[in-house]
């Protein structure tokens, strides 16, 4: 199925010119520089509190949506599951909106996360210097849908991942920080005798 028969895609929210903080602002944005590294979370409060004006209705994020870089390295997805309210993104994303009960929203940016698309999102990117893509090449992405309860197991094993991922993480820096020690300790004996 190609993703614009299962949602809408609308770009962020047209911020003229720099987004500027304001502390009394009615809303947070969030900007590329925002967006956590595979399998993270957003870090709510590191967000930029703005003014978010427009002439017609604002698009507020909604929980579902799905949110992408349009520019950029990493065009990595990532679903929002809770958020404060009042929240829109730079004009620099797209706004992934479902319109179809046959697809979960994690199960979306999971699959845009993936190497097949990741590769095909490469492939489709325009300029050297500032990679972007276009809203076309996000429409017409071809994606396959298994039934829910498939969709559900994937994201579980993919969260699995991630969690044994970190852990890992973890114990290679405590490693490191273990040899450090040692090193350092064994170092110093041997400074102190010349």
């Amino acid at each position: 199925m190609i993703l614009k028969s299962l949602a809408a895609i609308m770009a962020g929210h047209p911020f003229r010119g720099k987004i500027k903080e304001d502390l009394n602002g009615n809303g947070l944005v969030i900007q590329i520089k925002d967006l956590p590294s595979a399998g993270d979370k957003l870090n709510w409060q590191r967000l930029l509190k703005t003014n978010v004006a427009s002439r017609t209705k604002v698009n507020w994020l909604k929980t579902g949506d799905v949110i992408v870089p349009s520019r950029g390295k990493n065009i990595f997805a990532t679903s929002i599951q809770s958020e404060p309210s009042n929240l829109v993104v730079s004009p620099h994303f797209f706004i992934i909106r479902l319109q179809s009960q046959l697809v979960l929203p994690e199960f979306i940016a999971w699959q845009i996360n993936q190497s097949q698309i990741q590769q095909y999102l490469k492939k489709s990117a325009e300029g050297s210097l500032q990679v972007s893509i276009r809203k076309s090449v996000f429409e017409n992405m071809e994606l396959t849908v298994p039934p829910k309860d498939i969709q559900y197991k994937l994201i579980e094993m993919n969260a699995l991942v991630l969690k044994e991922q970190k852990l890992f993480e973890a114990l290679i820096a405590n490693r490191k920080s273990e040899i450090t020690q040692v090193s350092n300790n064994i170092l110093s004996q041997y400074k102190d005798h010349q």
